[in-house]
């Protein structure tokens, strides 16, 4: 939907299959799985989201070195990735 720009799951139940089905949020901005039962799987997914910003992956199965890939990846974007322009 094209309201939802941030989303909290923090503490949540979601899985690496949950968050596959994000992908029909394509303006989401950023999101929160911290202290969930995501692991790296999920990564290849978040990076499919053409807006998304930021993700905190804190407290998550994915390993410190794969967490900072990600925000690595987030931040070398072109701003047309994430810009609000249609």
């Amino acid at each position: 939907p094209e309201y939802l720009t941030e989303l909290d799951l923090t503490a949540t139940a979601i899985t690496d299959a949950g968050v596959a089905h994000l992908l029909a949020a394509d303006h989401l901005e950023k999101i929160d799985l911290s202290q969930t039962f995501v692991t790296a799987a999920c990564l290849e997914t978040l990076r499919k989201l053409p807006r998304l910003q930021s993700a905190n992956l804190n407290g998550t199965d994915i390993p410190q070195e794969q967490q900072l890939e990600m925000v690595r990846f987030l931040r070398s974007r072109p701003p047309s990735a994430t810009s609000h322009n249609p």
